[in-house]
């Protein structure tokens, strides 16, 4: 064992079975930071890629649940620790990533995995998304506050409500955007090449992406992902970090509350 970067690092390459937020070293000495956001290829980037790579070292550093925010790993490292390492993500558009939500609840396989009861219930009772959503905002803030249901900005802020990743990509760009990831970490490309995504979801709610009824209510719930979004595809995901979103849904709340909606 030996210390890296304020951390013991292990010399035995390990890592989580679940898909959780990691902080990790490269064997070419790239020290670097993986936030996981609920739903935006996590599990393809921590399960095909982080576990699956020989080039990357465990430091001993796993979130104890399977999505952690910068906040609560800013708690586990100091300042000066966090600054050494290279911090990255994935988001998904706001629409997108509300419907793979859905779907994955709608799996056979999630009741009994389903963090949150609530959430599952209400998926499995009402059926349609519009209408799942609707019921959120107005009766039932569970589902909302499930960790599932986070905004994707509260991952990836710091105290100050600044964006603190070094690079964003999107899923929607994703073969070019862990390219990009790859070329920051020095390692050979051929390896993500044989990347086979994990946690595919279907077509099923395809039409919904263009519901402007539920964009709009959408749009209400996570309007700073929506800026973010934006921001991330007009600048290619560099340049963003220290950056405080205009719209402040990705402070303390993540949800309006159910009077508000109601009305």
């Amino acid at each position: 064992m030996e210390g890296v970067g304020g951390l013991i690092m292990s010399k035995r390459h390990q890592h989580s079975l679940h898909a959780a937020s990691v902080a990790l070293e490269s064997r070419r000495g790239q020290q670097f930071i993986f936030l996981h956001i609920p739903k935006t290829a996590g599990s393809t980037i921590h399960h095909r890629v982080l576990r699956r790579s020989p080039y990357f070292i465990d430091v001993g550093l796993e979130s104890p649940k399977p999505h952690f925010t910068y906040r609560e790993l800013a708690q586990q490292l100091s300042p000066q620790t966090l600054e050494r390492y290279w911090t990255f993500c994935f988001i998904r558009h706001p629409v997108d990533r509300y419907l793979s939500r859905i779907r994955y609840l709608q799996r056979p396989d999630t009741a009994d995995v389903a963090r949150h009861q609530e959430e599952w219930q209400l998926a499995n009772t009402v059926g349609c998304p519009k209408q799942i959503l609707r019921i959120a905002m107005r009766e039932c803030p569970a589902f909302l506050e499930a960790r599932h249901g986070w905004p994707q900005t509260r991952f990836i802020v710091d105290d100050t409500q600044r964006i603190v990743a070094d690079f964003i990509g999107t899923t929607e760009t994703f073969s070019r955007d862990i390219a990009t990831v790859y070329r920051r970490l020095r390692l050979y490309e051929k390896f993500f090449r044989r990347l086979r995504s994990v946690n595919v979801t279907g077509r099923q709610y395809e039409e919904l992406k263009q519901d402007a009824e539920l964009v709009g209510m959408l749009r209400e719930v996570y309007a700073a992902d929506f800026e973010l979004f934006d921001l991330v595809q007009a600048r290619g995901g560099h340049g963003l970090r220290g950056l405080r979103l205009g719209s402040g849904a990705c402070r303390e709340g993540h949800a309006p509350h159910p009077a508000k909606a109601a009305a």
